[in-house]
């Protein structure tokens, strides 16, 4: 006796192929024709992609240098001079405004340009010292993530002991305690500020 619902069992799953394979063709394969490519060819798949003219290490030295005492040349021009300005109309030898306004400019561009100077020399101090910290990777012998905040630091000390070289080791010491403590200062307004400084100092 034959099944009375195998035809249209059969028919069923005939129309069920037919509409499978009616919304199959419907797709399109992403990948046809890829087979006979060399992807060797474009570099290993491993490696970290970067755009053309882009330094994975971060800014160059060249770039971090001119940024730096750019930055601290200005500053130490401007806050020079507003303090020269201050104590040339303080120290004018009359009251006559042409008199008080020469020794207005004397002392603001006398203060100012050693001012802008002196930190334009620091910066570029510590901005060869901070680099050559980064190149011996003191990272790989501090705890992780300590180095983001001890390579500026080291280098703020090496960079007051540098400079006060000349004058013996207590002044040496002193120097490079405030030059550690400056960036230790400003490492530390950038956790506070939400890292808003960190663009700023480099």
């Amino acid at each position: 006796m034959s099944d009375p619902y195998s035809n249209n069992n059969s028919n069923t799953n005939n129309g069920y192929n037919t509409n499978s394979e009616m919304k199959n063709s419907e797709y399109v394969n992403p990948f046809e024709g890829l087979d006979n490519i060399d992807f060797n060819k474009f570099g290993s798949t491993q490696d970290a992609e970067y755009l053309e003219g882009f330094n994975e290490k971060g800014r160059s030295i060249f770039e971090r240098l001119s940024y730096n005492v750019g930055i601290c040349y200005l500053s130490g021009t401007v806050l020079g001079g507003l303090y020269g300005g201050v104590e040339g109309l303080q120290n004018a030898p009359s009251r006559k405004f042409k008199i008080r306004l020469n020794s207005f400019l004397n002392v603001c561009g006398k203060r100012g340009s050693r001012a802008g100077n002196a930190l334009a020399t620091v910066s570029m101090m510590f901005t060869f010292l901070e680099w050559g910290v980064e190149n011996v990777e003191l990272d790989h012998y501090l705890p992780r993530g300590s180095a983001s905040y001890a390579i500026p630091i080291t280098a703020g000390v090496a960079t007051g002991v540098l400079y006060k070289c000349t004058r013996g080791p207590k002044l040496m010491t002193i120097y490079g305690l405030v030059g550690g403590s400056i960036m230790a200062g400003l490492y530390g307004g950038s956790r506070l500020l939400g890292g808003k400084m960190r663009n700023f100092v480099m």
